[in-house]
């Protein structure tokens, strides 16, 4: 190989690279119960929770105890991890980002 074709070579990886992943789409869940202070066990609508295989919304900050059981949150399923989702916010305000509640169990 000479080092042109590893130079473009280099440049078709890097390029690839680059490429974003497809974003995932951003879900209503309801609150079942809180595992630690960041995650919450959560369930999709009309789901029944199983806590052998929940489903977990990973907070960005140890605020797990401002949520209450059938508390509604938005959240971004993780591509490499499944039934796992990142927190987005209230789902009465998406447009406001990553709000936590006000009080314990209140918007």
């Amino acid at each position: 190989m000479t080092a042109l074709e590893e130079q473009v070579a280099l440049e078709a990886g890097a390029a690839a690279e680059r490429e974003p992943a497809p974003a995932q789409e951003v879900v209503k869940l309801t609150v079942v119960r809180s595992r630690t202070h960041r995650v919450l066990h959560v369930v999709l609508e009309g789901e029944r929770y199983d806590p052998n295989t929940p489903r977990h919304v990973w907070l960005p900050r140890p605020m797990a105890m401002m949520f209450r059981r059938g508390m509604e949150v938005l959240g971004r399923e993780m591509a490499d991890q499944p039934r796992v989702y990142d927190y987005e916010g209230d789902p009465g305000h998406p447009d406001k980002g990553r709000k936590f509640p006000r009080r314990a169990g209140e918007w």
